[in-house]
């Protein structure tokens, strides 16, 4: 079978292409698919975040945005992403971006092979308009996965091409964090839609109960120094360490008591599949979205009401507190990790493209 993977810049550092990557490595190592990757922005190959199998292939189409006008350039893509589409063989050409979504699903009659979207982005954070463009388009798409049950609720009150395929975790470790240090970590882009400076003020809370713990920010990002400023206005800068960005992550991991979350909208965070393959016991805000599916709430983490710094406290004070709880926690994270390991996921890709297949 031959399989294409369209995203927009394979090199970038990020949660969507670290997914296409794995799933083309898998899709090429499990199954024999020929997979080819087309990296719309690229020129030339970089090294990415996970190396791709040497069997995967790469097509960087080297498009360039030439236009203040947004029409215009979604425009001009449409025709690059056409004409180097009608020059390949292809079963099915996938897409984890709305904007190649929407892109194949106009050029849909004009396509040899099926196609299938994905959304990894939360249906609520884009605007009413481009919700109704969705809702239009996406009935071109062969499929649409959504990550999550509650994403595909959503979308199936206007469309009856919905499956959900969560995304895949690659088991290969069977060390489980021991979660005894006085550490708490948070792990992402420091980037307002993350609003750490819930994290940071809830910290605080905690520091008057607690004041050998420490807080340690795992990655970059424009909010970075108002975050520091936020720590010395509270007097807890000597509690917080801005690590930045590491390809090491896993150490962090390793360190830590428990993550936290405080994201305002999110489809299917990564960073908490990532904790629960360490068996990291996780707290999170529930926002509409996303942590609710991999959260079990007191089983294997804890769901705090969005925006609530008190609640927050409180949430990462009890564990804090309760090694105990940490342990178990610990325990059922580790456990339930094996229902997204990449080979259960694999398959319900394979089984999709079986069953469209016969369609």
């Amino acid at each position: 079978m031959n399989i294409i993977m369209l995203t927009n810049n394979i090199n970038n550092i990020g949660g969507v292409e670290k997914i296409n990557i794995i799933l083309a490595n898998y899709l090429s190592r499990m199954l024999k698919y020929n997979v080819t990757i087309l990296s719309i922005y690229t020129k030339e190959n970089k090294k990415t975040m996970i190396e791709l199998d040497t069997e995967v292939k790469v097509i960087h189409m080297g498009f360039m945005e030439t236009s203040s006008n947004r029409v215009s350039n979604f425009i001009n893509r449409c025709k690059v992403i056409h004409k180097t589409l009608s020059r390949l063989n292809y079963d099915y050409c996938l897409a984890f971006h709305s904007e190649n979504n929407i892109c194949l699903s106009l050029l849909k009659h004009k396509l040899k092979g099926k196609i299938i979207g994905g959304e990894h982005g939360q249906y609520y954070y884009d605007s009413r308009a481009r919700r109704g463009i969705k809702r239009i388009v996406y009935k071109n798409l062969d499929a649409l996965v959504m990550l999550t049950e509650r994403d595909k609720a959503i979308y199936e009150k206007y469309l009856d091409n919905v499956v959900v395929i969560p995304n895949p975790l690659v088991i290969e470790t069977n060390n489980r964090c021991e979660c005894k240090g006085k550490k708490i970590i948070s792990v992402g882009r420091l980037s307002k839609e993350k609003s750490l400076n819930y994290l940071v003020e809830a910290f605080a809370l905690c520091l008057k109960k607690h004041p050998s713990w420490q807080l340690e920010i795992v990655g970059d990002g424009p909010e970075k120094e108002n975050l520091k400023a936020l720590a010395k206005v509270l007097r807890i800068e000597d509690n917080i360490m801005f690590t930045g960005f590491t390809d090491k992550v896993e150490e962090k991991y390793g360190e830590a008591a428990f993550i936290v979350l405080t994201s305002q909208s999110e489809c299917f965070p990564m960073v908490l599949l990532e904790a629960k393959l360490y068996g990291l016991p996780a707290v999170s805000f529930d926002t509409r979205t996303g942590p609710r599916e991999i959260i079990e709430d007191g089983i294997d983490g804890l769901l705090v009401k969005q925006n609530d710094i008190c609640d927050l406290s409180e949430k990462m004070s009890l564990l804090i507190e309760n090694m105990d709880l940490r342990e178990k926690m610990s325990i059922n994270a580790f456990n339930n990790r094996e229902k997204y390991n990449i080979e259960n996921i694999v398959m319900k890709w394979k089984q999709l493209f079986e069953a469209k297949g016969r369609q």
